[in-house]
């Protein structure tokens, strides 16, 4: 089974940026590693829906829990449905 894998660095002032993905994410979104990364949801996505997303991912911070939800992007020049978990990982220090 094909499952997207990304990782997302956490910057200062509350922002996302992609920092790797695999190559299932990069089959099924269409979207190469080297055009993602160093991006972040507002320059992949378009308003509508980077910013429940980013909303998404700033409460899986401030819990440090497991978020999973069911969203539907436009990726492949069609709109899919993903089932999405973000996973906290936090560093020797606390910090997620």
């Amino acid at each position: 089974m094909d499952v997207s894998i990304f990782v997302i660095d956490v910057l200062e002032g509350g922002r996302f940026q992609i920092a790797a993905c695999n190559a299932a994410h990069e089959r099924l979104t269409g979207l190469p590693a080297a055009f993602v990364r160093g991006k972040t949801l507002d320059d992949l996505l378009p308003a509508n829906l980077a910013t429940p997303a980013i909303q998404r991912f700033r409460m899986c911070v401030q819990q440090v829990q497991r978020l999973t939800y069911e969203e539907n992007l436009p990726f492949t020049g069609k709109s899919t449905w993903w089932l999405t978990s973000l996973t906290p990982l936090v560093n020797g220090e606390g910090r997620v």
